[in-house]
């Protein structure tokens, strides 16, 4: 079994640093707040040639304020919206050496599946998967002209095992694991390593930004306010410190050998071992439990 990423490693990881990376540049999307920023940061502090970017770079300060606080000097902010092709290829040509992306830009967007409308599905997998594709078209060609880069790619512990309230999350996230799945074979031949990382709940502004689907008269009101109070309440406040996703990702982008999969928190871990060990009843009753759901029955519904 790997050694775990332990909170002390974000103090101290040069061990993984080789003399075969290549440090260039790393390409980040979704800098503005959470995991790309602190990513951002703590990259910058490593060494690296930091190229952040996000949808809008009006939405900056935070980023800036970061870089300041660290010591850093205030980087050039890219805009690169993961739904727009011409924009994810403007900033791939603006990005000077590219030895790694990151690829973290996403929605997390909660609710009911049938409370969603069909344009708010396609909106989710817009953003989370096909931005995410887009974004390795456009730099795969110079990866393999250079024959060396690394793509670090966003998932989450539902893109191990679903939960109520995260149907459409999970179905982009699982759509990623897949993906990288099938391309971590073709792009090896050019020296190119793919990663996915899947965090736990860590506390970021995610829970802040949900957009919640939600119908007037659905039968599934009540089931999603409790849903979404838990994400707002009791996973928000008990979230971890994004850091340790940080720690992941300078291994995969360093690190001679790089993992295909990083389970970053103990909820994430636990969520793999219980898809690999339990029986899915008895992981679903798991799930339920978690999420204040055991036994629940929506309003007025029949005995």
């Amino acid at each position: 079994m790997r050694t775990s990423i332990a909170v002390r490693d974000w103090l101290a990881y040069d061990h993984f640093m080789n003399d075969s990376c290549d440090k260039g540049s790393v390409l980040i999307t979704g800098c503005s707040s959470g995991i790309g920023l602190t990513t951002s940061v703590y990259l910058a502090q490593r060494g690296w040639n930091v190229v952040p970017s996000m949808r809008n770079p009006a939405r900056g300060d935070a980023l800036l304020e970061a870089y300041e606080a660290a010591g850093l000097a205030p980087p050039a902010i890219l805009r690169l919206d993961a739904t727009d092709a011409a924009s994810v290829k403007e900033a791939v040509e603006q990005a000077p050496r590219l030895a790694a992306i990151v690829a973290n830009a996403g929605i997390g967007d909660s609710g009911c599946f049938e409370d969603f409308e069909d344009e708010h599905c396609r909106r989710v997998m817009e953003t989370n998967f096909f931005g995410t594709l887009s974004l390795a078209r456009a730099v795969l060609p110079q990866m393999r002209a250079q024959e060396h880069g690394r793509l670090v790619i966003l998932s989450s512990l539902v893109g191990i095992s679903g939960a109520p309230g995260t149907s459409m999350y999970a179905a982009s996230k699982f759509a990623l694991e897949g993906w990288v799945e099938g391309i971590v074979c073709e792009l090896r031949a050019f020296n190119i390593s793919v990663s996915l990382i899947e965090p736990g709940n860590h506390k970021t502004s995610i829970f802040e930004k949900l957009t919640v689907a939600s119908r007037p008269g659905s039968d599934y009101r009540a089931m999603t306010t409790l849903l979404t109070n838990m994400s707002r309440g009791k996973f928000s406040i008990n979230g971890a410190d994004p850091r340790h996703v940080s720690v992941a990702i300078a291994h995969a982008i360093e690190s001679s050998r790089p993992r295909m999969r990083y389970r970053v928190g103990n909820d994430a871990k636990m969520a793999g071992i219980m898809r690999r060990l339990l029986p899915d009843s008895a992981r679903i009753a798991m799930i339920e439990k978690a999420v204040g759901m055991r036994n629940w029955r929506r309003p007025n519904a029949k005995k």
